[in-house]
């Protein structure tokens, strides 16, 4: 197959950009999320470590998909609003380690005592713990 063959399936180079990044964070996110699913119960820091682990892990089996997400910005490309949702769900994932520390009253300072979290943080990482993880629109699974 030539290279040019690739513009049957595609409209633009944007097109294909944006197909190739939606497809990488949608890989890196269910791993994420598998990572954080998987341990849950355990205490927020080994959860953290263990999604940070999967994270490296998938950026060491990806390179080429990893670079594409977080490395030198594509001259010209912009990405749409299709990538948005997509690129939020290691973020999510991550956060939700964080509301779930919350919830349990977890959320030390190293060498103790309680971070004093904003009512208003406070009850959006509860609402976090609370709704239905990872949720993903039709089409970015």
């Amino acid at each position: 197959m030539v290279s040019s063959a690739v513009y049957r399936y595609v409209a633009s180079r944007d097109e294909l950009l944006t197909r190739l990044i939606i497809e990488s964070y949608d890989s890196l996110g269910s791993v994420v999320e598998r990572s954080v699913t998987r341990t849950m119960g355990d205490p927020a820091l080994d959860r953290w470590v263990a999604a940070a682990g999967a994270i490296r892990r998938w950026a060491r089996q990806h390179p080429h998909e990893y670079l594409l997400l977080y490395g030198t910005p594509v001259p010209g490309y912009a990405a749409p609003e299709d990538t948005v949702l997509p690129g939020t769900r290691v973020i999510l994932a991550l956060a939700t380690i964080v509301g779930d520390a919350e919830v349990a009253g977890h959320l030390e300072v190293p060498g103790g005592g309680k971070i004093d979290l904003s009512p208003a943080l406070s009850a959006d990482l509860r609402a976090l713990a609370a709704a239905g993880r990872f949720e993903v629109s039709p089409g970015h699974v």
